[in-house]
C-alpha cells in the first residue's frame, strides 16, 4: 500500500515530469500514460510509468518514456535512460526516447 510520502512524491513528478519533457512548452505536450502501480513481491516500493508526447500526435513513436521506483521514505530511482537516483538527476536523466 502506497503511503503518504510516496503520493507526495508521485504527486511531484505529475506536476514536473510534464514539465521537463516537453522542453518548456508544456502546452504543447500530454501524458500519453501516467501509471502508478506497487510491487507485485510485497516490498514497499511504488512503480511509475510515463510516456510524454505532443497533443494529437497518436500515431508516431516520439515520446520520452520513464520508468521510475519510488521507495518508501521517498527516494527514487529511474530504470529506464540512465539508471541514477535522487529527485533532480531523475528528471534530468532519467529518460528514454
Amino acid at each position: 500500500m502506497m503511503n503518504k510520502v510516496q503520493e507526495k512524491v508521485v504527486e511531484l513528478l505529475r506536476r514536473d515530469i510534464l514539465k521537463y519533457d516537453s522542453y518548456g512548452h508544456p502546452e504543447e505536450h500530454e501524458y500519453k500514460r501516467f501509471k502508478v502501480s506497487e510491487s507485485e513481491y510485497g516490498t514497499p516500493h511504488v512503480f511509475v510509468l510515463t510516456s510524454v508526447g505532443r497533443k494529437n500526435d497518436d500515431g508516431t513513436l516520439g515520446r520520452n518514456r520513464r520508468m521510475i521506483v519510488i521507495g518508501p521514505r521517498g527516494g527514487v530511482r529511474s530504470l529506464l535512460g540512465r539508471k541514477v537516483s535522487g529527485y533532480g538527476k531523475v528528471l534530468i536523466y532519467g529518460y528514454e526516447n
